[in-house]
Order: structure tokens, then sequence, then C-alpha cells
């Protein structure tokens, strides 16, 4: 598990955009989380989309993991990246 969050973990903690992404892969998972507040500004489109590839492969990578683990052939409560 800690090896498909790795990434994940790693954008989040690496930069100082830490309000920025957490609101983004908030948003991504389908929970509305609003826009950051000044003088911060929102995520440039390039930075969102690693993001956004970043999570998706978590996502599955978890899905696997937990469908595994369980002997089933069904991901089960692991939410799907949603499309923006």
């Amino acid at each position: 598990m800690m090896t498909a969050l790795l990434p994940l973990m790693s954008v989040i903690e690496g930069g100082s955009k830490f309000a920025q992404l957490v609101k983004s892969a908030v948003e991504f998972q389908g929970v509305p989380a609003g826009s950051v507040r000044p003088p911060t500004r929102e995520m440039k489109k390039e930075p969102k989309r690693e993001l956004r590839q970043i999570l998706e492969t978590a996502t599955t990578t978890l899905g696997v993991v937990r469908s595994g683990a369980t002997g089933g052939n069904e991901v089960k409560n692991v939410r799907r990246v949603g499309k923006a």
C-alpha cells in the first residue's frame, strides 16, 4: 500500500502548494473543496494533470491490492478519480 501512496505523498509533502494540492485531490474525488484563499492561486493545468495521473495510478493500485487481499475480483470501497 505504501508503494502505491508514496508518489502521492511525495507530491503533497514535497512542495509549498499543500492547500492547492489537497483541494485539487479532494475535488478529483468528487468532493467540492472551494477555492484557495488569496494570495494563494489555483494550481496550473500541468501540475493538476500530473496530480490527477498520480491519483488515478494510486487508486488503481490500491484497488488491485485490496482485491488481492480479500481474494475477490471486485474493487470495494475505493473511490475512482472523477473526470473534470
